[in-house]
């Protein structure tokens, strides 16, 4: 019956139906007797493969006892990867799509995976807990714990182990070598056996080490061991200075642990509790490992019952005070970073379902192009979920072949970023944040795949096995579009449109949040001047004036040397964030010490405010008589004023500063000067109301130094070290860099996120404009007797070419629009959840509609104006 259909449909002595696939000339060979015959399920089969099939050779009957149904799972795979192979061209791009999709969302996984859930490297790492305060009345969180309050907690609860607690901050090392600063972890001497990890060599600090009056002692990172010391075995023992003071090494940490965060040495904490009055004192964090009948919920409970009664207790200090316990890594990202990832992920999924969309379409034509044979296997037996599988069984190969390529992608771009983040952040990583692709990422590679797989496979596996056999085989002139598929594919492309198109929008705000931030004008010269930092100890200068002694002599040799414009002393620079204060006003009362406003306080030298080309406002500038002997003063910058002062003169107003106590000091307004980022030039809700003190009135151990020079000013570094070595040789200077890059460090985490959105974006734009022009391409070779009839009948090459550009622009269109809505709908999502992310800009709107219609326009113009070229009595002769 197949082989005369076939000669009804092409009749004897006419060639239409060369080239018509290998479907129809199979039908008619088997009216040729036992020459060739056709599998059903699979590729045509030659005389021999017909014996061995009749007879079932011995090996394919052992074959199939051994293996059962995965006998038929191999040839159906060998047969996949042959009918790819015959179209390397469409199976390479496929690979290519996906590797790229797959790539892309693999590297955001692995991002997302280092720094937020891998756990802590040591045993039961997710049993250990951070513990912190909050005071929601007035929405503060990750408020330190003071020491009396750490005490009672070790005394009151039975959720953990134990507890311990650390501060961190500078430690300098100096003696037998140049002095350096390093990262330093002030522990208590239980925090070895909390964490249940012991020193590699000698040990960790004994019960009563962390007392004041010890012996100080010190324990070292592998890496400062290894690179200070060269490895020295009897490096246990030896005696070195630490912060000015000479200590005995007791131990060296295994490599890699940096704890807390990436700290390099580690010195006993030693608070004196003796005339502490409560809730003064340092503030700690505090840590501890659960014990192993408790659970996270229940030791939460346990503590806001402990808050509760200190609280009654303690109503001064801990009024409306609870404790917080969470996951310790938990505790170092914030509430907000839940959103990110959500997002973040969000788009990698994105670009990854913008790929298979790519490779879906690519199998779809495929499979019009196999609509007769598919449609003579199912005549000769073969079942649709056959058919659903032989052309799924392609897609999953064009997957885990883009997998491999996406993951060594996602390889090289791990490594590259690592060294990146490395070469640009002030702080390193966490010593728990490794970015790499290991057995985790790798899980979800395989997840990626079958994602890729389903979305890829399923719609043109479905629909190949749709065609109706009869109306495919009958059809000579419309074979081919009996599956329909012209809205599925403009579907496909249009949800590649509309993703592209959020993407784009989103990456082209971070874009504009990271000009706006390396761009802006702050009204204070930052590309031109060097900052670094030191920090004097009391061991090595005890009491305050031998402090500012120090300051006064490094600042009057600053000034005098050549090529310096200017040089100011100050603990915080403009800019960067200052120190964060409780502030009360003469006649100001409050009934609650805590509702006193705050403001950022910094102690500046003479000279600080010239440095910086800031001018007075009012009043006059600090001065050198200005000193421990003089009267207090103050400066206040313009946002303070505006708050405080609203249409008066701050001028001989007083301020105190800390906890409104009647012993402290009382500080007199003297001027008035302009705002200089005190709340940090990138951070525009804060509390950008500041107040400046005279560095000579204050004992300040840590300050920062700002030179303006003429010339590159990176070139005055080495004269700054060697003056700050020549007064005073344990003392080394850190963070050396221009304020400019002091500022745009504060940009790392945006540039991350804006990074990974723009090479997102780029690649979602690559292939959905590969995308467009493909089905363009397809449906306009499908209707070339359409057009050739057209033509024929007088149409014009305008005519056609509107024909065509108008199918596709209006997938642009509604893509276009779809996306923004849904871009916007991203922003105010990602804005609630604490990210930062520029308000909606209607210029770069614009420029996404732009980049991405022009683009998607161009894709459309190459098949249209093809399609304006076609001859008509060939286009009618071909079909």
């Amino acid at each position: 019956m197949f082989h005369r259909l076939s000669r009804e449909a092409c009749p004897v002595g006419t060639d239409g139906c060369e080239g018509r696939g290998s479907a129809i000339k199979e039908v008619e060979m088997m009216g040729r007797g036992r020459r060739a015959r056709m599998d059903p399920e699979g590729d045509t089969m030659s005389n021999g493969d017909v014996s061995n099939r009749e007879s079932g050779s011995r090996s394919e009957i052992v074959s199939r006892a051994t293996l059962g149904p995965y006998a038929d799972l191999g040839r159906d795979l060998r047969h996949a990867g042959r009918a790819l192979a015959r179209k390397p061209g469409v199976t390479l791009s496929a690979v290519l799509a996906l590797g790229l999709g797959i790539g892309l969302a693999t590297s955001i996984f692995s991002f997302i995976y280092g720094a937020v859930y891998r756990p802590l490297p040591f045993q039961d790492g997710d049993r250990i807990m951070h513990l912190e305060l909050r005071d929601p009345v007035r929405g503060q969180r990750g408020l330190g714990v003071t020491y009396h309050d750490f005490q009672d907690w070790r005394g009151q609860q039975t959720s953990f182990e134990e507890l311990a607690a650390f501060s961190r901050g500078t430690v300098n090392l100096s003696g037998d070598h140049r002095p350096e600063r390093y990262f330093g972890g002030f522990m208590t001497a239980n925090s070895w056996d909390v964490l249940g990890v012991q020193p590699m060599l000698g040990r960790g600090f004994l019960p009563g080490e962390d007392q004041p009056g010890a012996a100080p002692v010190v324990i070292l990172s592998h890496s400062v061991w290894q690179a200070r010391y060269a490895e020295d075995p009897e490096i246990v023992g030896r005696t070195i200075r630490v912060n000015g003071q000479a200590t005995t090494v007791v131990g060296v940490m295994p490599e890699g642990f940096s704890f807390p965060y990436w700290e390099d040495v580690w010195v006993p904490l030693q608070v004196d509790a003796s005339n502490l009055r409560r809730g003064g004192g340092p503030t700690l964090e505090v840590f501890g490992r659960l014990s192993g009948a408790s659970s996270l919920s229940a030791a939460r409970t346990e503590f806001q019952g402990i808050s509760s009664r200190l609280a009654a207790a303690y109503p001064e200090t801990n009024r409306n005070l609870e404790a917080v316990v969470e996951r310790y890594i938990d505790s170092y990202h914030g509430e907000g970073v839940g959103v990110g990832v959500t997002f973040f992920l969000a788009f990698g999924v994105a670009v990854l379902l913008i790929a298979c969309f790519n490779v879906a379409n690519l199998l779809l034509a495929r499979a019009v192009t196999q609509t007769r044979d598919t449609a003579v296997r199912v005549a000769l037996g073969a079942s649709r979920g056959r058919i659903v599988l032989r052309v799924f069984q392609q897609a999953a190969l064009l997957a885990v072949a883009g997998a491999v390529l996406g993951t060594l992608m996602a390889m090289v771009a791990m490594r590259a970023l690592d060294r990146w983040v490395a070469a640009t952040a002030t702080f390193p990583l966490p010593f728990w944040m490794e970015l790499k692709v290991d057995e985790p990422v790798l899980l979800f590679v395989v997840g990626s795949v079958v994602l890729s797989a389903l979305a890829s496979g399923l719609i043109p596996a479905l629909r190949s096995s749709s065609a109706d056999v009869h109306a495919t085989l009958t059809d000579a002139s419309r074979g081919n579009s009996s599956l329909r598929i012209g809205r599925i594919s403009r579907f496909l492309v249009l949800s590649q449109m509309t993703l592209t198109a959020t993407l784009l929008v989103l990456a082209g705000h971070m874009a504009m949040q990271v000009a706006e931030g390396r761009m802006a004008d702050y009204g204070y010269p930052a590309s031109d001047v060097l900052t670094a930092r030191l920090t004097v100890f009391e061991e090595v200068l005890p009491g305050a004036e031998a402090r500012r002694e120090f300051y006064r002599e490094l600042l009057t040799r600053l000034q005098a040397r050549p090529g310096v414009v200017s040089a100011a002393l100050g603990t915080a620079l403009p800019g960067m964030n200052g120190r964060n204060w409780r502030v009360a006003l003469q006649g100001m009362e409050f009934s609650d010490a805590a509702d006193y406003p705050r403001a950022r306080v910094a102690f500046v030298s003479p000279g600080y405010f010239r440095a910086f080309e800031a001018p007075i406002l009012e009043g006059r500038a600090l001065e050198a008589t200005d000193d421990a002997e003089g009267l207090p003063v103050a400066l206040v910058n313009q946002p303070f004023v505006d708050r405080h002062f609203a249409g008066e003169s701050p001028l001989g107003r007083e301020i105190r500063l800390g906890w409104p106590e009647p012993e402290g000091s009382w500080y007199t307004v003297v001027g008035v000067v302009p705002d200089l980022d005190m709340d940090g030039a990138l951070n525009p809700a804060g509390i950008p109301e500041g107040v400046y003190l005279a560095l000579a009135q204050a004992d300040a151990e840590s300050i920062a130094i700002a030179i303006r020079t003429r010339g590159d000013p990176q070139a005055f570094a080495p004269v700054l070290r060697d003056e700050v070595a020549s007064l005073q040789g344990d003392t080394p200077i850190f963070f050396v860099r221009t304020l400019q890059d002091a500022i745009n460090t504060n940009l790392l985490d945006t540039l991350l996120v804006g990074g990974f959105l723009a090479v997102l974006a780029l690649a979602a734009l690559l292939l959905a404009s590969v995308g467009l022009y493909g089905v363009t391409a397809f449906l306009a070779r499908q209707r070339t007797r359409e057009v050739g009839v057209r033509i024929a009948l007088g149409a014009k090459g305008l005519d056609v070419l509107r024909l065509v550009v108008g199918q596709g622009s209006w997938q642009i269109g509604l893509g276009l629009t779809v996306g923004l809505l849904l871009a916007a709908g991203s922003m105010a999502l990602m804005a609630s959840g604490g990210m930062e992310i520029s308000a909606w800009s209607f210029p770069v709107a614009g420029i996404v509609c732009a980049v991405l219609g022009g683009t998607g326009l161009a894709a459309i113009l190459a098949p249209a104006w093809r399609a304006t070229r076609v001859n008509p009595v060939e286009a009618l002769r071909a079909e």
